[in-house]
């Protein structure tokens, strides 16, 4: 979730910092993953506040003949004890948000720490995957001919305009 630190949204405040909140079933508890940890987290009051008000669903997972009830979530929010801090001055909570799900998924430990190098290898990791994802990324030759396709495009879209529309410059 992408949150303000529990400070009420308006123009000037927006939501700048991503934390995760994940539903552990074996525990029965909801853990709140913060890489910029306080003794009193504003962003655990966020999650708590979300919580709050979003509808808890019933659903099945595809694989598996539990349904899971709205009760179910009912559970307390705590937060997690050992969740990989990113410097106070840096911008990456994102990125270690998606280095603790990619950790999960994988069922591996969550790391207790990262440092700058870690985050800077996952950040070339998670760039990696897009541009070298076959089935959902463009080649080199895919590229170019969309650059050509939107260059044609711009002419009839100027060609299209009156000549009073076109502004030359030169």
């Amino acid at each position: 979730m992408n949150s303000t630190g529990n400070k009420r949204l308006t123009k000037e405040v927006q939501p700048y910092h991503w934390t995760l909140l994940l539903y552990g079933i074996k525990e029965e508890t909801w853990k709140h993953y913060n890489s910029l940890t306080k003794k009193k987290d504003p962003y655990l009051a966020d999650a708590i506040t979300v919580f709050k008000l979003t509808d808890k669903p019933n659903f099945r997972l595809s694989s598996s003949p539990i349904v899971f009830e709205a009760q179910m979530f009912n559970a307390p929010i705590i937060s997690a004890e050992k969740a990989p801090q990113q410097l106070a001055t840096s911008v990456d909570c994102g990125i270690v948000v998606c280095h603790i799900i990619s950790e999960l998924a994988s069922q591996r430990q969550v790391p207790i720490s990262m440092n700058q190098d870690d985050v800077q290898k996952f950040r070339v990791h998670l760039v990696s995957r897009f541009f070298n994802d076959g089935e959902r990324s463009w080649t080199l030759k895919d590229w170019q001919s969309f650059q050509v396709m939107k260059d044609e495009q711009q002419i009839e879209d100027v060609k299209k305009q009156t000549l009073h529309d076109v502004v030359c410059i030169g």
